[in-house]
C-alpha cells in the first residue's frame, strides 16, 4: 500500500469551458468548489486522454489497485446524443483548504490571459464557451466511497473570453482599432509557482 500519494501535473490543450465556475466558486451543493468541465475534441483531446491513461495506470500500480475511474467522459449534444471525437474533462478544486491547526486558507485560484498576464475580475465572470487552458494536479484514491483520479485545477489561461457582461458583443467580429487596457494586478499563485502554459 501506498505511504505517499499520487501526484502528477498536466495542462490541457486548449478546449471550451462547459459551466464553468472560475472566478467565482460554486456553492450551491456545500463546500464552496471552483469547477470547470473542459470539452476537448479532435487529436488534442486524444492526445490528452492517452496522457491520462498513462497516469491512471502509473496511479493503479502506486495505490495496488486493479482499475481507477477516470473523470473524463464522452461528451453530448442537447439531445444526449454522443458527439463524435469529443469528450468532457471534468475538473474543480477546493475554494479554501484546511490547515492543521483547523484553520481555512481561501484557495486563489490563479488566472490569466493568452499572454499570461493576470486576469482582471472587473472583465466579469469566464462564462460557458470561453477557450481555455488548464493546469491540472492529478491525483488518485482508492476508498469505499470514490475509487479513482482527481483533476484538481492549479491555474486557469483565458485564450478566447465569453462573459455575461458582453451582452449584444457577441454579435461583432473582432476588428483591427481601438483596443481596452486591462487594469493591473498581482500574479500570485497558491504556491507560488509559475505555471508555463
Amino acid at each position: 500500500m501506498a505511504t505517499k500519494p499520487f501526484r502528477k501535473s498536466i495542462v490541457t490543450p486548449v478546449g471550451t469551458a462547459i459551466y464553468p465556475h472560475l472566478t467565482t466558486p460554486d456553492a450551491k451543493w456545500g463546500e464552496p468548489t471552483y469547477k470547470c468541465n473542459l470539452r476537448l475534441t479532435g487529436e488534442d483531446a486524444t492526445q490528452f486522454i492517452a496522457k491520462i491513461e498513462e497516469m491512471k495506470v502509473q496511479a493503479m500500480e502506486h495505490l495496488g489497485v486493479k482499475d481507477l475511474i477516470v473523470p473524463i467522459v464522452p461528451a453530448l449534444d442537447d439531445d444526449k446524443n454522443e458527439i463524435p471525437g469529443a469528450f468532457d474533462v471534468k475538473t474543480k478544486a477546493k475554494a479554501f483548504f484546511k490547515q492543521a491547526d483547523g484553520s481555512m486558507v481561501e484557495n486563489n485560484l490563479t488566472i490569466v490571459d493568452s499572454q499570461k498576464n493576470p486576469y482582471d475580475a472587473s472583465n466579469g465572470a469566464i462564462w460557458g464557451g470561453s477557450k481555455l487552458k488548464l493546469a491540472l494536479n492529478v491525483g488518485a484514491v482508492s476508498t469505499s466511497i470514490y475509487s479513482g483520479l482527481m483533476l484538481r485545477i492549479s491555474a486557469c489561461q483565458v485564450i478566447d473570453l465569453v462573459t455575461g457582461s458582453q451582452g449584444g458583443a457577441n454579435a461583432f467580429d473582432k476588428e483591427d482599432g481601438f483596443t481596452a487596457e486591462p487594469k493591473p494586478t498581482p500574479v500570485a499563485t497558491a504556491d507560488g509557482d509559475e505555471i508555463d502554459f
